[in-house]
């Protein structure tokens, strides 16, 4: 599993031969991604990247709860959905590490 924080890498992360951009726009690299509605617009608009062959986890749990008769009336959350289907132990360690990373942003924006 990979997180790349753009913030710190910059626009160059897209630009280079090999980078992020030919990965995430390649369709036989399966990716799995988590209400990527925003993340999908802004590397569009911000660095043209077309995302391909990414599984969007929240709609999956959607579209699986569905198919098992449910009504779903709202997009469920990453921590809630972890719940769901992976158990509270995995939904908690989601969360802990929603958390740390919300904290980091939060730390980098008083910085800059």
């Amino acid at each position: 599993y990979y997180l790349f924080d753009i913030l710190k890498i910059g626009g160059a992360a897209f630009s280079v031969s090999g980078g992020l951009k030919d990965v995430l726009e390649n369709a036989s690299l399966e990716k799995l991604m988590f209400d990527c509605r925003v993340d999908s617009d802004a590397l569009f608009h911000q660095f043209g990247v077309s995302l391909d062959g990414v599984v969007d986890l929240q709609l999956l749990s959607v579209a699986v709860t569905r198919m098992q008769g449910h009504t779903v009336d709202w997009l469920p959350g990453l921590t809630r959905t972890c719940q769901k289907w992976m158990g509270k132990k995995v939904a908690s360690t989601m969360f802990s590490l929603n958390e740390s990373i919300r904290s980091m942003y939060a730390a980098d924006a008083e910085e800059g």
